[in-house]
């Protein structure tokens, strides 16, 4: 009798971590990733050395997109982001709707 190298619980195990990072993967952005993205675009706006934060972000109603020239998902987002630039703090406010597209395993966001 031939045994398995993994035993049976353990390959119950590995094939459902890889069923849900295989979900994870496609859809629509989570809002963790969406917030993410809005913060790193503000971060390459404005340079580097500037750090900036969501408050009170928020990510509702995503519809993938059905236009082969803007790809990826359309979301509303509300929220605010607080950027700060050489110590001076300003806030930006976040509501509309913005493209999200997911390039090399990160959300980048657009405007519409």
């Amino acid at each position: 009798m031939k045994r398995s190298f993994l035993p049976d619980v353990y390959r119950g195990l590995a094939v459902g971590a890889l069923a849900v990072g295989l979900t994870a993967c496609s859809g629509a952005p989570s809002t963790q990733d969406a917030e993410a993205a809005v913060i790193a675009e503000y971060q390459r706006m404005l340079g580097a050395r500037t750090g900036a934060t969501a408050n009170g972000f928020s990510l509702d109603h995503c519809e993938k997109s059905s236009s082969a020239e803007a790809p990826g998902y359309f979301c509303d987002v509300a929220g605010t982001v607080v950027v700060d630039v050489q110590g001076t703090s300003m806030s930006r406010s976040l509501k509309g709707r913005y493209r999200f597209v997911q390039a090399d395993g990160q959300w980048q966001v657009f405007p519409r």
